[in-house]
């Protein structure tokens, strides 16, 4: 079993980002995600700070480009299909009798959640202007990213928020289960 990642809109219907009719994207986007994310919110080791920083400038570009390029596409992901609303405790502990959190972490989890509605047609534009950075600048593989499986990836994602806007979807964000 692997990483699937979905685009979720906001007129409830859920995108699967596929790479072809048999194949799912996931795994390459989540591991790109994953650390890039965690080293611009500040919170990465030492070591993988090096690494990543080492890997930005060997493309010759700037943190802040790179930043720029992903910073909604982080900002709109969420790790787990979630169907519950602030309405929804009860049921969710339910559902989930081993969780342990309070009505207000439950709220608080909500909110959060909701935080994470991305604009369809900003995140489309970064994600674009992120595979084309890659094209250009072609960095290294390394353990977060690998030139064709993430360049594939991000272009079913492109490709997937392209048919969500042609939808009339406004507001869309990046699930992985």
């Amino acid at each position: 079993m692997g990483v699937t990642a979905m685009l979720e809109t906001d007129q409830g219907e859920f995108i699967d980002i596929m790479l072809n009719e048999n194949a799912y994207a996931g795994r390459a986007l989540n591991s790109f995600i994953v650390p890039i994310s965690v080293f611009f919110s500040g919170d990465s080791d030492h070591d993988s700070e090096d690494q990543i920083t080492q890997w930005i400038y060997s493309m010759n570009i700037t943190m802040d480009i790179l930043n720029q390029c992903t910073h909604r596409l982080f900002h709109s992901c969420y790790p787990y299909l979630w169907d519950y609303g602030k309405n929804d405790y009860s049921r969710y502990i339910e559902e989930n009798p081993h969780e342990n959190i309070s009505e207000d972490e439950f709220i608080h989890m909500i909110d959060m959640l909701d935080s994470t509605w991305t604009d369809a047609l900003l995140l489309y534009h970064d994600v674009g202007m992120l595979i084309n950075l890659f094209k250009v600048k072609k960095p290294v593989n390394t353990w977060w990213y690998e030139e064709e499986s993430t360049i594939d990836e991000l272009n079913a994602l492109y490709n997937a928020i392209g048919f969500a806007i042609k939808s009339q979807v406004k507001n869309v964000r990046l699930v992985f289960d």
